[in-house]
């Protein structure tokens, strides 16, 4: 499997020579690594594949090489720049060792110059203008009139509140001429209730403050969830207007976000999830294929719709609701972790709220209750829970016979380490849970074929995987010792048998140290 890495960067250039500042933006997008072995170091003699605009470059033996010849590229372009030039460049560095000659540092330099160089654009005849960036996305416009313009009427298309006006101040901070947005009320006693309310310090000062405040309906906050900077530029046949503007950055689009695998996802699930085709989460993570191994914990690339801008409201909201007490729980060391019996059902009570909800583009994200006066006492659900250690885990599978143990397997280079013990059973044998518990995966999961996964309610889980049939269901519960399927050759495999794993908290431990004959 060649996909272990991705590294991207991307870089939006501002080059100006004969003492114009250079202005760069340089953003850093987290990579996602596949860990081997527990640990975060990739394998010795990685080579990575540089990838420039969507096209492949070549190889270099170290990462920052890539990073070190886009900086020395960009200040090439800079030195042979006469006036304001604007270049980008999209980066992506790859973990990849499936062949081809390595580059220097010099040798990459000079192959990423060439193929900026030609897309730098002039812009030193242009005219004045304003650039508002939105993390790394820009748009410009012909004045800071029109900006402001636009920032309002996207605020305004996600909240009622027109006491709140925009404000562009200066941003000191900055070599060049930019400003920052900040959002204010015509009301200063709102203003002045945000900070108390909305504070996140909750120091003690600021608590005596909370209860002096006068609650009042209303919206207290409007802001924006991106870094938006507008900047002092010149422009010409990229200005927009302020109709363009507003289309541009509030209209939905497919965007790149991440999942997180969890206990009993495989990859056709997760592309039903995302209401994405399999080929198209493939080709949104570089080197997967239908025999892709997952695993817990690994994160996955997705394509999510979002806009480019988020307006965030702060808003409080008196009403009426009814509310559960918190369960309270009772332990009992004569059951089992993990078994749980109610003792009575709870009573819902009443109560007026006074809350902060918290919106991001019209949809309530968070619930934050600052005041409430209980009408009606709720009474809280009593559960019992057991205490007591379960039995020691079964063999899933008549066998004494172990092909391949637990632990590092440096002869078997595709896969150095094994999460878990195979024993050899011909195909049909019968499969059986090992411990009680809710079968959280049951189907086909890349590289370990047909496989089910039971969650122990104990931080314990259990994989039974390269099964030629599957007998349980997703959220099914099951005993030990029932019959869950049965064995086959399916997945990664070079024939039949049992892979069996008992994760504790996510971390694969050696089967064999916890299942008794």
């Amino acid at each position: 499997m060649r996909f272990l890495t991705k590294y991207k960067r991307k870089c939006m250039s501002y080059v100006k020579t004969a003492g114009i500042t250079a202005l760069f933006l340089l953003v850093a997008v987290p990579f996602t690594k596949k860990l081997v072995g527990g640990t975060n170091n990739f394998a010795p003699g990685e080579r990575y594949l540089v990838v420039l605009n969507g096209e492949e470059l070549g190889y270099v033996d170290d990462r920052q090489v890539a990073d070190a010849a886009l900086l020395s590229a960009r200040e090439e372009i800079k030195t042979n720049t006469s006036g304001l030039a604007l270049v980008e460049a999209d980066v992506e560095v790859f973990s990849d060792n499936k062949g081809g000659d390595v580059f220097t540092e010099a040798e990459l330099s000079k192959t990423i110059y060439d193929k900026l160089s030609a897309k730098v654009v002039d812009v030193s005849q242009e005219v004045p203008a304003y650039t508002v960036r939105i993390d790394d996305f820009t748009v410009t416009l012909a004045s800071k009139d029109e900006v402001s313009l636009l920032l309002e009427k996207v605020k305004d298309k996600y909240s009622e509140a027109e006491d709140f006006s925009l404000e562009l101040v200066a941003d000191e901070s900055k070599a060049y001429s930019a400003y920052k947005t900040n959002f204010v009320s015509a009301d200063m006693a709102i203003n002045e209730a945000s900070k108390v309310l909305a504070s996140k310090n909750g120091t003690e000062d600021k608590k005596e403050s909370k209860d002096k405040v006068t609650y009042k309906d209303g919206v207290l906050s409007v802001d924006f969830v991106e870094n938006i900077e507008v900047i002092e530029t010149r422009a010409n046949k990229n200005v927009v207007s302020v109709d363009e503007a507003f289309e541009m950055i509030t209209k939905e689009h497919a965007a790149k976000g991440t999942y997180k695998v969890q206990a009993g996802d495989c990859l056709s699930a997760i592309a039903k999830k995302h209401n994405i085709t399999m080929d198209e989460l493939f080709a949104l993570n570089y080197g997967f294929n239908v025999d892709t191994a997952i695993y817990p914990g690994d994160t996955l690339t997705v394509t999510v719709p979002e806009a480019e801008i988020s307006v965030v409201v702060v808003e409080e909201k008196t009403y009426k609701e009814t509310y559960e007490a918190e369960i309270e729980y009772v332990d009992n060391d004569s059951l089992y972790i993990g078994t749980e019996n109610v003792i009575s059902e709870g009573v819902p009570g009443e109560r007026t709220v006074i809350a902060l909800v918290t919106s991001v583009n019209g949809v309530s994200k968070k619930k934050e209750i600052i005041k409430e006066n209980i009408s009606k006492k709720a009474v809280a659900k009593v559960v019992e829970r057991g205490t007591l250690t379960p039995p020691t885990y079964i063999k899933p599978v008549n066998s004494w016979t172990i092909t391949s143990p637990f632990g590092p397997r440096p002869d078997y280079p595709p896969s150095p380490y094994h999460y878990g013990v195979d024993w050899y059973v011909p195909t049909g044998t019968i499969v059986r849970a090992s411990s009680s518990g809710v079968i959280t995966g049951s189907g086909w999961s890349g590289g370990y074929g047909i496989c089910v996964d039971i969650d122990h309610s104990n931080g314990v889980m259990t994989r039974y995987a390269h099964l030629s049939e599957t007998l349980v269901s997703y959220g099914e519960y099951v005993k030990q010792g029932q019959i869950i399927g049965y064995s086959g050759a399916t997945g990664l495999v070079t024939g039949p048998h049992l892979h069996f794993e008992i994760r504790i908290w996510g971390t694969a431990v050696d089967p064999l140290g916890y299942v008794s004959n």
